[in-house]
């Protein structure tokens, strides 16, 4: 077996969410006219950006038929294996793209908090503990979710942190220290709100693009050596995640800031990626 043809695997940006949806229709790229009653009140009704309803928004309308017409190019491939970040609308977008799979009884969802968005919005933040995310998505008729990577965290709430950098780390432990962890989101919340008032735009993401990239790499060895360990190829693999965390697969170029410098991804269209072309990162 060709080498490279082994390390191609299937990546997916997840479909338009409730915060892709508001912030299309602030900036006037979707009109009023273009959103459900339901969804045009949701967006009239949101504050700022660090409103509380937009902390891990499940898919817009768009996002789901989006994921519906994946469901073509899905079910014509040989996935053994779907990797998906625990976030709703990954998770909303791989249940929707491999519900009519022929094979689903035999897919395995596994739930990896790696792969999760680098955190710059408050949609970026988990609001499902481990116990929420299994009450919602193991009773799925013929869906075979995979939570032992979540349970391998410390915190099953904040599961999250362990994957981000010890100066993001710390910056939230101060804020969770005063609030109690089972506040943690609205702890999160007032860490960004911070962050955007006082920082210089490059530093306004929680979580830095470097970190990022070492979990982007973190990511490469995991997946090859669980491909070694399955003995499946990489093109029987689906990994649903986030915009900005693929960019720092697929890019050749960053900028200053560590930025992944490439076009940005789509929702909800799979393409292939050769793990072989990621560029070398040293922190």
């Amino acid at each position: 077996m060709d080498k490279s043809t082994n390390n191609e695997l299937w990546l997916v940006r997840h479909a338009h969410s409730l915060f892709n949806m508001w912030d299309d229709w602030l900036e006037g790229r979707l009109k009023s006219s273009d959103l459900s009653p339901t969804e045009l009140e949701f967006a009239m009704s949101i504050v700022d950006k660090f409103d509380s309803k937009l902390v891990d928004p499940i898919l817009s309308h768009i996002g789901v038929n989006q994921s519906i017409a994946a469901q073509s190019i899905a079910n014509e491939l040989p996935i053994k294996y779907v990797i998906v970040s625990p976030i709703q609308r990954t998770l909303e977008t791989a249940k929707l793209m491999f519900e009519t799979h022929p094979n689903l009884p035999k897919i395995e969802f596994i739930v990896h908090p790696i792969i999760r968005e680098i955190m710059a919005n408050p949609d970026d933040i988990p609001c499902f503990t481990l116990d929420r995310l299994k009450k919602k998505y193991t009773s799925l008729k013929d869906f075979n979710y995979n939570f032992d990577l979540v349970e391998s965290y410390r915190s099953k709430s904040m599961y999250f942190l362990e994957t981000m950098d010890p100066a993001s780390q710390a910056l939230i432990n101060a804020e969770v220290a005063i609030e109690g962890e089972e506040k943690y989101v609205d702890s999160m919340l007032k860490v960004f709100r911070e962050k955007w008032t006082r920082s210089p735009q490059h530093h306004k993401k929680i979580e830095s693009f470097d970190n990022g990239r070492k979990r982007c790499h973190a990511f490469v060895d995991w997946v090859k050596e669980f491909m070694k360990q399955k003995a499946v190829t990489g093109k029987e693999i689906m990994v649903v995640s986030h915009s900005v965390y693929l960019s720092h697969f697929i890019a050749q170029e960053f900028n200053d800031y560590g930025k992944a410098v490439c076009p940005k991804i789509k929702n909800a269209q799979p393409f292939l990626f050769d793990l072989n072309t990621v560029v070398p990162f040293k922190s």
